[in-house]
């Protein structure tokens, strides 16, 4: 989340391009806990026997992020688009996890 700029500009001499890049890293860098929290649980998920819930969280929150993605583009231009992304990423990682913890509970 630090620097982007600074390490798109190593690779990438135009000064839009960087700067755009660093917004890039950034926006996803907020996500990265959550993505991590949502692979995890998917690998929790498939150890306990269950696949149908990590599917069902990733296909309905994947076919989200297109209309987010149209609809935070028309005010934020691309960076909507990286914000759709970092958003339900973060969303799918809070719900994996509560999924996994309600039926874990219900085992119990």
């Amino acid at each position: 989340m630090l620097f982007g700029s600074e390490i798109f500009s190593v690779f990438i001499p135009e000064r839009e391009a960087y700067l755009a890049g660093g917004d890039y890293l950034f926006i996803i860098g907020i996500s990265q806990v959550f993505m991590m929290l949502e692979l995890t649980t998917q690998g929790m998920f498939n150890g306990i026997g269950k696949t149908t819930p990590p599917a069902v969280v990733s296909i309905v929150f994947n076919t989200v992020r297109i209309p987010l993605a149209m609809i935070l583009a028309t005010t934020m231009g691309v960076n909507g688009v990286w914000w759709a992304i970092s958003l339900t990423s973060i969303i799918k990682g809070i719900f994996s996890a509560m999924w996994y913890y309600f039926i874990q509970r219900k085992y119990k």
